[in-house]
């Protein structure tokens, strides 16, 4: 079973270091590495070309912006039985690919999704995920999908691909890994949420500005799939109304976090009447 790892980079070089040493690192070999350099300078490149005889890289320096135009590049180009899209700036634990790997051995899912995991704090870096492992479905899938721990069987390759007006770089900067599961999903996949699997990812703290773009992204999924499965009317009025609304009274004395859940609540409301199906 081999892994193709899809990672798209921009504005970074240090934090690319650390991931291709957790990675040199698996305990796990059979696996291949398509980077797509969106970088104006080398920087990246210097770092990367130091592992260019650890393990196989293919690399790829292009000149247009874009997370999910990034990765559906990329994934033309995979030649593994199990795709992964992890972060420019994650790192794998150890045994992240062979845990993988015995999952997918043992189990009849092609979708495995974990956790995110702030290495100096051993904390999870979001609220949000669900407090036990669990089958992925339309009511849960807000609460079990990140895309750094992400993997997905390569059953058939023209399933997988990133609608590009989602995703860091686009009109709706986020939501990008959810839209690709619940697609999948749709087309018969079936997904699972382990908790037990994770990788490590830097916790950042909520700004408003943050929350505002993040919104536009959840906004935006909700208004493409709502009419086509009912049962996302749940985590629709969960995340659109109740969550950001109860915050803001929760926190009326607190101007920050008020401010969190205000700007959140608009950047969702947003995407979602600005989407055009």
């Amino acid at each position: 079973m081999k892994f193709s790892l899809i990672m798209a980079t921009y504005g970074r070089s240090k934090e690319i270091e650390n991931f291709l040493i957790s990675i040199k690192n698996q305990t796990y070999k059979n696996f291949e590495l398509i980077l797509i350099d969106q970088n104006e300078d080398d920087k990246a490149y210097r770092v990367i070309k130091e592992f260019l005889n650890d393990f196989k890289i293919i690399y790829f320096k292009v000149n247009f912006k874009g997370l999910s135009k990034a990765r559906n590049y990329g994934i033309n180009y995979i030649s593994g039985d199990i795709i992964a899209f992890p972060d420019d700036d994650c790192e794998y634990p150890n045994n992240l690919l062979e845990n993988v790997k015995n999952f997918f051995e043992n189990n009849n899912f092609e979708i495995l999704s974990g956790m995110a995991i702030d290495r100096s704090t051993n904390k999870e870096t979001l609220n949000r995920w669900l407090k036990f492992s669990s089958i992925i479905n339309s009511i849960n899938i807000l609460r079990t999908i990140t895309a750094s721990c992400l993997f997905i069987k390569n059953k058939n390759k023209s399933d997988i691909y990133f609608d590009e007006n989602f995703g860091v770089g686009s009109n709706f900067p986020s939501s990008e890994e959810m839209d690709l599961i619940f697609r999948l999903l749709k087309k018969g996949y079936k997904g699972y949420f382990e908790r037990k699997i994770f990788i490590y990812h830097p916790y950042k703290e909520d700004s408003k500005e943050r929350a505002y773009y993040y919104g536009i992204g959840m906004g935006a999924f909700f208004r493409k799939h709502l009419k086509n499965d009912l049962k996302l009317i749940f985590p629709f009025v969960e995340n659109l109304i109740i969550r950001p609304i109860g915050g803001m009274i929760l926190n009326v004395l607190r101007k920050e976090k008020f401010l969190k859940n205000y700007y959140g609540l608009k950047g969702r409301w947003k995407g979602f009447l600005n989407y055009d199906n």
